[in-house]
């Protein structure tokens, strides 16, 4: 009867260790497909609880079990995964552990953003309300915490392609991009031309931020630099159009006689000097046309109607290719 009962519980182990193996190692196939988001601080428990949800295991307590045994319970790692349509538990464990798998997220931000088109992709992609990005943009306890000496971030986020294993909040977000800008403007040689040019970092990003604004074409905008630092020196109004347009509480859009009376320090018709702060997020050419000025005499520019400008040295020249656009512009058919 002894050894009946030894034999027994031989086999009953037996049995149970191939249904342990069988379940842990056989190859569950999903019936559906697509990526799966492991939320950042999700436990154990609400990470079997997506996996089960989701298909991609067939069950959450040899999940655990198995994670309990291997020493893995604690090891789990945020992100968005591209599981196999095959897989064992053994392998999903694997898998959201050793962060493999993973599914890139990427935001592309263009050279000129501002804040509030920041705050639109995050809204339009993840959800994340815009206000919320908003307000954390001009929260001067996170604005100080990052190390920046200015009311706003507006100015210094690098427009850049960024890549997340999950999605990111706008702290974590906003954090990354000045992190990035902090680093441009560290590199030795930008810091040596930014000490020659008298301006502080604040101001080269500013100024940047216009120079931005006016021109698409990468080489206008050491020529722009240039008349802009020229006005500076020679104590002139900036009349930055980029300035008027951030002012604006409809803009951008085709500025009126009207917008360039609108009483605004960032106004630079009515205000001289610098605004207080960037006008837009300006790209890394735009920082570096004005720390590489051209060296000209040009103190005014207009639009061509191809895309650049007409550069002039003096009020007269300027008013001829003022007027030469003017008209050029009302023979164009609507």
């Amino acid at each position: 009867m002894k050894r009946y009962l030894v034999g027994s519980g031989i086999t009953a182990s037996l049995i149970g260790l191939i249904v342990i193996y069988v379940v842990l190692y056989t190859p569950h196939e999903r019936s559906g497909t697509g990526s799966v988001s492991i939320p950042d601080g999700a436990t154990l428990t609400q990470t079997a609880r997506i996996l089960d949800s989701t298909d991609v295991i067939s069950s959450s307590f040899a999940f655990k079990a198995l994670a309990f045994v291997t020493n893995k319970e604690t090891a789990i790692k945020a992100g968005t995964y591209i599981f196999p349509r095959r897989n064992t538990i053994k392998d999903a464990l694997d898998i959201v552990t050793m962060g493999s798998h993973l599914q890139m997220i990427r935001i592309q931000f263009p050279e000129g953003i501002r804040v509030a088109g920041i705050a639109d992709t995050l809204e339009r992609r993840f959800g994340i309300p815009r206000q919320k990005t908003m307000a954390l943009a001009w929260d001067r306890s996170f604005i100080q915490s990052l190390g920046i000496s200015s009311s706003t971030l507006e100015g210094y986020l690098l427009p850049d392609t960024y890549s997340f294993t999950h999605t990111p909040g706008p702290r974590e977000l906003l954090s990354v991009m000045v992190n990035e800008t902090k680093k441009f403007l560290s590199v030795d040689s930008i810091k040596e031309r930014i000490k020659r040019s008298g301006m502080t970092p604040h101001e080269v990003l500013t100024l940047a931020s216009i120079v931005e604004g006016e021109t698409g074409k990468s080489a206008e905008r050491p020529r722009i630099a240039g008349v802009y630092l020229n006005r500076l020196r020679r104590g002139m109004l900036l009349q930055a159009d980029p300035t008027v347009q951030y002012a604006l509480p409809d803009g951008p859009r085709r500025l009126l006689l009207k917008d360039y009376k609108r009483q605004s320090p960032y106004n630079t018709y009515l205000h001289p000097g610098l605004p207080p702060t960037p006008v837009n997020n300006p790209g890394r050419a735009s920082i570096l046309a004005v720390l590489y000025p051209e060296h000209h005499d040009y103190i005014y520019f207009v639009a061509d109607g191809k895309g650049g400008h007409i550069f002039s040295r003096t009020l007269a020249e300027h008013n001829n290719a003022v007027r030469a656009y003017r008209d050029m512009m009302r023979r164009r058919p609507n």
